[in-house]
């Protein structure tokens, strides 16, 4: 059984409050990649298993065709999606006492690294709510799964939209990232016409692709090595998120990437109530940093999400 100190005046409990708050930092504080591109709360506290994500269906006005009309009778649809909460933890040990005040400086090595790891777990819950299933809340109150349509992906061999003369395959194979398939995608966020800023997400790789694949004649390809060597952080349109290779997840030898409009997806965040300083008796009396908290995300429209697909 583990066992943790209980005195209540145990000199590790007046460090709690500075670790907890650091932990509630905002994301732009503790290098999250993805948290300011989409609709976010990382402080969320109203009650409940998750959080609504509610749309109003599209009116169509009539014409006119008679001096008095009727009235239009009609109820506008309306669609639910929900995304439920779910648990995540970590802790670090410390070397002594003396260490626990020093989880009170944000910058502190130790501090940093849980606050990064909190971040990156957001990241990871977006990614999941981009390209795996949304949960449509049926008047019953069930919950339906809903995959992103396949007219959202674009295709590893896809070359329907090559730019110029971009150096892509011609025998339908599967390839990397290209200018064209950022086109496609692209032109199927248009589609939605959903309103926001764009976003993609590229590795190391994929931008090393591009700019592999983009020739210097193209009028791209300024761009490109400006987005390869950190000068920039945009191209066609999109913000790029420059994600780590081992973040985005591979099917089938096939990276999945995303592109985004920033109101299709949502994540709320709470804020960490559950956390703690402690010894541990059963370790040697060594003193531990802990915490746990909540987090949910969810995809309001699949029209407004494009996964890239590219050759790992």
């Amino acid at each position: 059984m583990t066992q943790f100190s209980n005195e209540a005046d145990t000199i590790l409990a007046r460090y709690v409050p500075g670790f907890r708050s650091n932990l509630n930092l905002s994301p732009q504080q503790t290098k999250s990649h993805l948290a300011d591109a989409v609709d976010s709360d990382m402080n969320y506290t109203e009650p409940g298993e998750g959080f609504n994500l509610d749309d109003v269906g599209e009116s169509e006005p009539e014409d006119v065709a008679a001096r008095v009309p009727d009235t239009p009778d009609k109820f506008l649809g309306s669609s639910r999606r929900v995304a439920n909460f779910t648990e995540f933890q970590d802790s670090a040990w410390l070397d002594n006492v003396d260490k626990a005040k020093l989880l009170e400086d944000p910058t502190n090595l130790t501090m940093a690294a849980l606050m990064a790891g909190k971040q990156r777990k957001h990241d990871d819950k977006i990614i999941q709510a981009a390209l795996g299933n949304a949960f449509v809340k049926e008047t019953d109150g069930s919950l339906t799964p809903v995959a992103l349509p396949a007219s959202q992906i674009v295709a590893a061999s896809s070359v329907l939209r090559a730019h110029q003369d971009e150096i892509v395959p011609d025998d339908n194979s599967d390839y990397g990232m290209s200018l064209g398939k950022l086109i496609e995608a692209n032109e199927l966020l248009d589609e939605s016409e959903i309103e926001g800023d764009r976003y993609v997400t590229l590795t190391s790789a994929e931008i090393a692709s591009l700019l592999q694949r983009t020739p210097t004649t193209n009028d791209s390809y300024a761009e490109v090595k400006a987005l390869n060597s950190g000068k920039i952080n945009h191209l066609l349109g999109f913000t790029v998120k420059r994600m780590s290779k081992k973040r985005m997840p591979i099917v089938s030898g096939q990276r999945r990437l995303i592109a985004w409009v920033k109101p299709a997806l949502a994540i709320r965040g709470r804020p960490v109530t559950n956390a703690r300083i402690s010894i541990r008796t059963d370790k040697s009396d060594t003193p531990q940093a802990f915490y746990k908290t909540s987090h949910a995300a969810g995809r309001r429209y699949d029209e407004g999400v494009v996964e890239i697909r590219v050759t790992v």
